[in-house]
């Protein structure tokens, strides 16, 4: 998987005193690159609007969260860019129905666009079979399709169009800013992605509630750590794209 840590965008600082308050600075100074960083100039990302549309990215690069404290609650938005169209899918599955089956519900790999069904199709190489789209569940990506012989067998092709979903997750950095560590293994649990699985319309951007909350009788022994947030496409194959938010906590 190909690892992207933007950089050059938007630096957020959260300074806790009771409250959360945020500040951006602009610029950022570029990163060195290491053999699991690309970066991506400011240049690239910031001055060309066509650019802006046509590439998937996220913002910002970098959050810093200071004066933080176990029982205080610091929140920030991420924005994603989905630079993908909508596609074309064809899939095939074979089907088998048990004695007064007609109805089966199918998952699909990508989500539905619009979940528009009037615009899926589906064929069997059963000619018992008079197959029709009912229903589509967009949290699971299911289609519930009727017209289905009892006691069959079949292969059935169903061709729809998509539109592109992200993953978004925590993730335990591969290296550190100087004076941070890694955050300690049940930070996980503190952080809450509102979203972590965003369907995406094309050239779509989209921000997404990501919140930091300790719980209060919580002993934190690091006082600087570093998190990441991290983005990709969801259902894409096993080559990827995934682009990482760093957060930087300076505990009281």
């Amino acid at each position: 998987m190909k690892r992207i840590i933007l950089s050059g965008l938007v630096v957020v600082s959260l300074l806790l005193a009771g409250c959360v308050s945020a500040s951006p600075i602009i610029p950022v100074p570029t990163p060195t690159k290491t053999e699991t960083t690309k970066t991506i100039e400011p240049s690239a990302i910031v001055d060309v609007e066509t650019k802006m549309m046509n590439d998937t990215w996220i913002s910002p690069a970098k959050i810093e969260i200071g004066n933080y404290y176990p029982g205080a609650r610091a929140e920030w938005y991420i924005r994603v860019h989905n630079s993908n169209d909508e596609t074309t899918q064809i899939e095939k599955k074979s089907v088998g129905t048990f004695e007064n089956e007609t109805v089966v519900d199918i998952s699909l790999k990508f989500p539905l666009a619009d979940n528009d069904i009037t615009k899926v199709t589906v064929a069997s190489d059963n000619n018992k079979d008079s197959l029709a789209v009912a229903s589509y569940t967009p949290f699971d990506k299911v289609l519930k399709i009727s017209g289905f012989a009892p006691s069959e067998s079949r292969i059935i092709s169903i061709v729809y169009k998509a539109w592109t979903e992200f993953k978004i997750s925590y993730r335990i950095p591969d290296s550190t800013i100087k004076g941070y560590v890694k955050a300690p293994s049940q930070a996980q649990d503190w952080v809450i992605i509102t979203d972590s699985t965003p369907v995406f319309r094309p050239k779509e951007t989209k921000e997404i509630l990501v919140v930091l909350q300790i719980p209060e009788d919580t002993n934190v022994v690091d006082k600087q750590w570093e998190f990441w947030t991290s983005v990709s496409e969801g259902g894409q194959g096993t080559v990827q794209t995934e682009m990482c938010t760093r957060w930087l906590v300076k505990m009281r």
